[in-house]
């Protein structure tokens, strides 16, 4: 199995913790931060656009600003707007790519306190309704529909206890989970479904997959848990973490993995066939709070030391050799605290002479020498063990003079705390290596306190350890000018998202009609086989022929063809398509055959010699068409077919300019200045004149000649006039 490597890092990119991660595109990530600034980041040209940044809110009796900080989020993809949640109990929208915004677009004040989670979906087949979900410290979670509150989920067993994650399950079914150790299914705002310990400590996090009718939790208590969704069984653990997992997700890109990361300062990818860790990356930050899988199978993290981090097991996505080193030991040299790690977990230095169990396994020797305590990683493919850390006091000195015990561990301060006059005290243990908001937050939730406490505690704890303390705020890293941003050539873009559940209903739906059915245990198979289209080729390209070949709609075959495309084992499997594809009277077709050429760049074994083909990119280029007037009215996806032509251009000249294809560079430049950017179609689509524009730029670091016309171009001049407020849009034509 693929393992994951550093893509891109945005280190210190936000003044203080990094609290949620969401995709917008597959170059796009939003961030929210402790600090309380909204950042959108563009993966082709490291830019960050910072969207909104909170002020804070007036205490009108002290005359005091309080610090308001973000923690959640959510995109919604059909109006492009992000939706943050902050610790004001307010969920603000913003337009995804509009920077400095002083007024959100959207206010929902419907929450009293720290909004901790928001989840969108509009999948359940009418599109004028979106369902947005949101929990809350207040104890409530709510349903929105359109940005109207539909539902109050509000357990008064809970004891007004923080709920800490809900999904939607359909229009009226939701899940929760809380901290109360509890798991509850909900029909409306009735409970129908709960049950209680699920956990032995707070349910952080879960997610549902309707495809297997399964969701995952994770929990305070270092496990992740998958579970039956109709009889709430539990079904299996995973046991790999050493400390908090605060968010555990399923792989958009393939069904039978999920990810998790948390306080041990990792992200693990997990094989829920086996239960077994596929992939352990240990990071420099003491917590990894939150994670988003990406749909091209990347994986972004934020974490506590204010970086947003993306890994890929793709070799076009990889950070450069001296930035991995970098991380690596960066990595290596951070301190794993001793207070998370049990003595008899300590094996003897000779362990790591030995294979380990499996893949990704971390372990903890005493140097014979030094004496010192060190982390090791277990890697399957070198058959080695990897330093990843050395285990230290909180103090980070072996010295434990001046440590003090409770509860059985050793602690650089125990404090005694009592949070309001009159009230008992309680024990307060902290080791300076310790993250302040976590630490805060531990004891909370050990003594069952009002979580409105936790700044108060994690001030305390910074005002009274600062000599000492670890995580002071970071300086933000120093900017490095650059001289162009231009040529973006470091990865391929591709069509590989897809809904299994629409692909299947529309397969079955269609199969009903046609004269030359599927057998049910075909049907079975393809359900298993679109869990994971790169480990099932043959049998999905066997069902493109059929399909192609019986059904009177054959749109689907295309639609199949462009999702193992990357994998196909021979350019031949995929020349007939293209032919046929682009003689087909279907427009539907025409646009999955282009998808499916864009997905043909990622395919290690044959792809860039196919595209590169003279005969291939000659008669592609000129075989390409545009609807006419009225065939656009009638093409309801006409504007993803511009997109995907957009998106062909882009990956051809990625071609020209990463592998210095320049036979090429007129072909394609004839093609998008005379062709595609005369039709004012792709002006009116802002991500397919972002990617035309993105094409040209290419091109013209290899043809100087096409830089100094580009101002007398009308289809460019066009999109200045439309998007250069746009700062994506700004940046490239500035280079002209």
């Amino acid at each position: 199995m693929s393992k994951y490597h550093l893509y891109k890092n945005f280190e210190a990119g936000h003044k203080k913790d990094v609290r949620a991660v969401v995709e917008l595109t597959n170059n796009h990530i939003a961030s929210a931060s402790r600090d309380g600034t909204l950042k959108v980041w563009n993966t082709l040209t490291d830019e960050s656009l910072t969207i909104y940044t909170d002020k804070g809110t007036l205490n009108v009796e002290t005359g005091n600003t309080i610090e308001v900080f973000l923690n959640s989020l959510c995109f919604d993809e059909e109006s492009s707007i992000i939706y943050v949640g902050s610790s004001d109990g307010t969920i603000k929208g913003f337009q995804a790519f509009d920077g400095n915004n002083d007024e959100p677009c959207i206010i929902l004040n419907n929450h009293t306190k720290n909004v901790c989670s928001l989840s969108l979906t509009n999948d359940f087949g009418d599109n004028s309704k979106t369902y947005m979900a949101s929990s809350s410290w207040d104890g409530t979670a709510i349903i929105w529909e359109n940005n109207k509150a539909k539902f109050h989920l509000k357990d008064d067993n809970t004891n007004g206890l923080p709920i800490w994650d809900v999904k939607v399950i359909d229009e009226s079914t939701f899940i929760t989970c809380c901290a109360d150790k509890s798991i509850t299914v909900w029909r409306n705002d009735k409970v129908m479904k709960k049950i209680n310990n699920v956990h032995q400590d707070v349910v952080r996090s879960l997610d549902v997959n309707l495809d297997t009718n399964e969701f995952v939790t994770c929990s305070n208590d270092g496990l992740v848990k998958l579970w039956d969704l109709e009889t709430l069984k539990l079904k299996k653990e995973f046991e790999g973490h050493l400390s908090f997992v605060y968010n555990v997700q399923y792989s958009k890109r393939d069904s039978n993995t999920i990810l998790s990361c948390g306080e041990d300062r990792t992200l693990i990818v997990w094989d829920i066939e086996s239960g077994k860790a596929t992939d352990v990356i240990v990071t420099p930050a003491v917590s990894v709070w939150c994670l988003e899988s990406i749909s091209n199978g990347d994986i972004c993290i934020g974490s506590s030391d204010g970086s947003v981090r993306l890994f890929s097991t793709f070799p076009s996505r990889q950070a450069s050799p001296q930035e991995i080193n970098a991380f690596n030991e960066k990595t290596k040299n951070c301190a794993v605290n001793e207070s998370t790690i049990n003595e008899k977990d300590i094996l003897p230095y000779e362990t790591i002479f030995n294979p380990g169990k499996k893949d990704g396994q971390v372990i903890m020797v005493k140097h014979p020498q030094n004496g010192r305590i060190e982390a090791y990683q277990y890697s399957d493919l070198t058959s080695e063990w990897t330093k990843v850390g050395d285990v230290v006091s909180g103090s980070g000195s072996k010295e434990q003079n001046n440590k003090v015990e409770y509860e059985g561990k050793m602690y650089d301060f125990v404090f005694d705390v009592a949070l309001e006059d009159n009230s008992p005290s309680f024990k307060l243990p902290f080791n300076v290596n310790d993250n302040v908001y976590t630490a805060a937050e531990k004891f909370i939730l050990k003594n069952n306190l009002n979580l409105d406490h936790r700044e108060q505690i994690a001030k305390f704890l910074l005002d009274n350890t600062s000599s000492q303390n670890v995580l002071k705020e970071q300086k933000p890293a120093p900017v490095v000018e650059k001289s162009s941003i231009l040529p973006i050539n470091d990865t391929y873009l591709t069509f590989t998202q897809f809904k299994k559940e629409i692909l299947i209903k529309g397969i079955n739906n269609l199969n009903e009609r046609e004269e030359n059915k599927l057998d049910i245990n075909f049907l079975a198979q393809f359900d298993n086989a679109l869990s994971n289209p790169a480990s099932n080729v043959s049998f999905l390209y066997t069902a493109c022929d059929f399909i192609r070949d019986n059904w009177k709609s054959n749109v689907m075959a295309y639609d199949i063809l462009r999702l193992i495309a990357p994998y196909l084992p021979s350019s031949e499997n995929m020349k007939e398509y293209i032919w046929l594809g682009f003689s087909s009277e279907s427009w539907a077709i025409k646009m999955m055959t282009i998808r499916a050429l864009v997905n043909v760049f990622e395919n290690k074994e044959w792809g860039l010699m196919l595209m590169g083909d003279f005969e291939i990119y000659e008669n592609l280029l000129n075989v390409i068409d545009l609807p006419n007037a009225g065939e656009r009215q009638n093409f309801k996806q006409f504007n993803n077919y511009i997109l995907a032509i957009a998106t062909l251009c882009f990956n051809y000249s990625v071609l020209v300019t990463r592998h210095q294809k320049y036979e090429l560079l007129h072909t394609l430049s004839d093609a998008i200045n005379v062709k595609f950017g005369n039709d004012d179609a792709f002006i009116d689509n802002e991500e397919a004149a972002y990617r035309l524009l993105l094409s040209f730029g290419n091109l013209t670091t290899v043809e100087s000649s096409l830089k100094q016309f580009a101002k007398s171009i009308t289809w460019i001049q066009k999109i200045k006039a439309k998007y250069a407020h746009i700062k994506r849009f700004h940046d490239i034509l500035s280079e002209f």
